[in-house]
């Protein structure tokens, strides 16, 4: 039994709906709810439980630190579930994962970028410091960045696979063109889109409407707006951008050890450099 705890955007429906699906011998489980797992009775011989909120949450309504504390409880029901599972995590540049976690919450409703960016601990937002929880443990860690999805993504799944013990899919480019979860990153985008998820949320009893497809369009049409606005930056005050930028320098030597690769091209905001 191994454990994706997301972080959130990081991939993680991609992950969910389209690689781990086509893994040979593999059946994965989306829940959030560890003590009601029950692993199902056929021949998979690799069970993947997957949800990005067991590591935390997007929403605008928590409390700085109450990430780190979901992740805490979630490494412990896990432990009392199934000891020693291993664990796969995702992270993402701090300012590339605040952007996008922003976009996600700004395309269904009306937020303001600097009071959600407030919503989170500069403990929640070191990634260094939660990987320091999954791995005090008796368990295999296998963490990754969002960024080896487009710079070098079949050495990412051909490391995962191994991790997993099964086999690179035959399928693996034609999925790696698949894109999931559309998010607005201009104001006038994440406006359009918005009516789409309040009235597909409105509309959500009707068991006739698609209200998923209504969702999607909603999130596309948005993005296509993009192409005309600029978008929004996070503003982070000096300190707090440079402890994120030393967590992030630090993560990719720490996963670049663990992984056996060379990840310092990752070195500037998560983009590859010469």
């Amino acid at each position: 039994m191994f454990f994706h705890i997301g972080l959130h955007k990081t991939g993680s429906t991609w992950f969910q709906q389209h690689l781990f699906p086509n893994l040979a011998g593999v059946n994965c489980l989306k829940t959030k709810h560890i003590a009601e797992i029950a692993k199902p009775g056929d021949d998979a011989s690799i069970f993947i439980v997957s949800h990005e909120s067991l590591s935390g949450t997007l929403s605008s309504e928590k409390q700085p630190g109450d990430n780190k504390k979901r992740l805490t409880e979630t490494l412990s029901s896990i432990a009392a579930v199934a000891p020693g599972a291993p664990i796969i995590i995702g992270f993402r540049e701090h300012g590339s994962w605040l952007s996008a976690a922003y976009a996600q919450k700004a395309k269904k409703q009306g937020v303001q970028l600097k009071s959600y960016v407030a919503t989170f601990s500069r403990e929640d937002l070191s990634w260094c410091r939660s990987l320091d929880l999954i791995e005090d443990g008796s368990r295999s860690v296998f963490p990754f960045l969002y960024e080896e999805l487009s710079w070098a993504p079949e050495a990412l799944i051909d490391d995962l696979c191994s991790f997993l013990g099964t086999g690179i899919p035959a399928n693996l480019a034609e999925l790696l063109a698949v894109r999931e979860n559309a998010s607005p990153r201009s104001k006038a985008g994440q406006i359009l889109s918005r009516p789409f998820f309040q009235t597909s949320y409105a509309l959500r009893n009707f068991a006739s409407i698609n209200t998923k497809s209504l969702r999607e369009f909603g999130g596309r049409l948005g993005t296509k707006l993009d192409q005309h606005f600029a978008p929004l930056e996070i503003g982070l005050d000096q300190d707090m951008a440079e402890d994120l930028r030393r967590d992030w320098e630090r993560l990719l030597e720490r996963i670049g050890n663990r992984r056996g690769r060379d990840l310092s091209a990752l070195s500037s905001n998560g983009e590859a450099v010469e």
